[in-house]
């Protein structure tokens, strides 16, 4: 089971950095093609952001490294930051605070990839075959 939980993390993860990637894509189509790419924007989180709760799952069922744990609960902290951030545009006083939700996107980008690279890392060191330091018979 924990190696199938690290297969599946290494997977879910790659997932994850993909789906930030495609939602970097949609800001940028709302911001240089139009504003109804917005919509488009908060329907695509939507359908990527429980990646993270079954990231920070995997992560203890894999029993992947306390590193690995801690960015996972980031990045469900950063995304629940993304929440806050988004919602600065609504308070004249708060908007320029607005901008950090830009900032988190890209922070946050940087630990699904590292939570992907160190899951990737873990079920190859698991997959890759086991070298004998014993001398061959003969």
């Amino acid at each position: 089971m924990r190696v199938w939980a690290r297969r599946l993390l290494a997977l879910v993860a790659w997932a994850f950095v993909i789906a930030i990637v495609i939602q970097v894509l949609i800001a940028g189509l709302a911001v240089f093609d139009g504003p109804g790419w917005w919509v488009r924007h908060v329907w695509w989180l939507h359908r990527f952001e429980w990646l993270t709760v079954v990231i920070v799952v995997l992560a203890y069922v894999a029993r992947a490294t306390r590193a690995v744990k801690w960015l996972a609960w980031l990045a469900v902290l950063q995304l629940s930051l993304q929440y806050t951030t988004s919602e600065f545009r609504l308070s004249p006083t708060h908007r320029a605070w607005g901008a950090l939700h830009a900032v988190n996107a890209m922070l946050l980008f940087l630990v699904a990839v590292e939570i992907a690279r160190r899951a990737s890392a873990r079920y190859q060191a698991d997959s890759s075959p086991t070298v004998s330091t014993r001398p061959a018979a003969g």
